[in-house]
């Protein structure tokens, strides 16, 4: 899975996005920042069938700025709701689980796991939306 520079975040995520396009005809998926840091916004539009009208360029900049902005707590204990995974490898063997969870406020909070049934389940199921209950930084509970 993940392991390496930071491209190859990139790699899996644009794999990921492959997989779910094949899965439905006329599917659109977006792929997370496509960049070394994750703060940049490139990302990739990408679609399984020809757009219906020819390319343009935008900016959103306005719209975006009206969004709400999520707050983001570093130390959480409460429910939550998996928004995205990713499960980071030494050699052949996962090493930790990176997960971003929705709290039931709508907030944000990011949780590690070293737990091997948590990260071998990440690599063979599909983890967005599952409940959690986020014990703090380092600990969660499959609640689903």
């Amino acid at each position: 899975m993940v392991a390496g520079p930071p491209n190859n975040y990139v790699m899996h995520s644009i794999a990921r996005t492959v997989e779910l396009l094949r899965e439905k005809k006329g599917a659109r998926r977006s792929s997370p920042p496509t960049a070394e840091t994750y703060t940049n916004t490139r990302m990739a539009s990408t679609a399984n069938e020809p757009p219906d009208r020819d390319f343009s360029v935008e900016n959103c900049k306005r719209r975006s700025t009206r969004c709400h902005l999520a707050n983001v707590f570093s130390e959480f204990a409460g429910d939550a709701t998996i928004e995205s995974y990713t499960v980071m490898f030494n050699g052949d063997e996962p090493a930790i689980g990176h997960v971003a969870c929705r709290t039931a406020n709508d907030d944000r909070t990011w949780v590690n796991t070293a737990d091997p049934d948590i990260m071998n389940a990440m690599l063979v199921e599909e983890f967005c939306r599952p409940p959690v209950r986020v014990k703090g930084p380092d600990e969660l509970t499959i609640l689903g």
